[in-house]
């Protein structure tokens, strides 16, 4: 099998995975915290939420008045590409942006810009990185193989986006990468922080007693 053409068909396993990741992703995440107690997996799904609302802010509210405004200054509603950043609408004839693959007749005409796909996969990532080292007490020896393995997970979720869906820009996988990173980076320091706050209190009570039976 020519490996090159498997991984340009959008319709292998690998690649209907990848387009699905969204929702499949944080499906795995709730089942596999609810099944083995893990509260930081529970914190990472609703943090999921969070980046797709920002997501929709992003795309629909702050990069699209950007685009108006510069269309307004030079009256130039056509002028959409811009230099270095590139473009906020998806690139021209992209089909099938969503999750699922519907028809060649698909037009997909909502912002592309960042991609919200690259900012789930680079937030998962990074937070599975940053729980799996904590929990678990990785060795250094095996740190380096535990983060190429989240970062070819959001690589090959950025390049899915651009070469085999042609969905969005370069530019906009790696803007939405970035932010998925950032995120993920402040939103884990905070839910480690509250949960071991919170942690601690639930100790102290059981020290104090309060969870004992009252005698009648």
């Amino acid at each position: 099998m020519n490996i090159v053409k498997y991984i340009h068909n959008e319709h292998t396993y690998i690649n209907v995975f990848f387009r699905a990741v969204p929702r499949i992703v944080p499906a795995i995440i709730i089942i596999t915290g609810i099944s083995i107690k893990d509260r930081l997996l529970i914190y990472l799904f609703f943090g999921w939420l969070f980046v797709e609302l920002i997501t929709y802010v992003l795309k629909n509210i702050i990069f699209l008045s950007i685009q108006n405004i510069i269309a307004f200054i030079t009256n130039d509603p056509d002028y959409i590409d811009y230099p270095i950043i590139g473009r906020f609408k998806r690139p021209d004839g992209a089909k099938n942006a969503g999750v699922f693959y519907e028809s060649e007749c698909n037009i997909s005409t909502s912002q592309g810009m960042p991609s919200g796909h690259s900012m789930i996969a680079a937030f998962v990532g990074t937070f599975i990185y940053y729980h799996i080292i904590d929990k678990y007490n990785i060795e250094q020896n095996k740190k380096p193989l535990l983060l190429m393995s989240c970062i070819l997970f959001t690589l090959y979720t950025m390049y899915s986006r651009v070469y085999i869906f042609k969905v969005h820009t370069a530019q906009q996988t790696i803007i939405g990468c970035c932010i998925g990173i950032i995120f993920a980076t402040y939103y884990y320091q905070f839910v480690k922080k509250w949960d071991d706050k919170m942690y601690k209190q639930y100790i102290s009570k059981i020290d104090q007693g309060y969870f004992k039976p009252k005698k009648n």
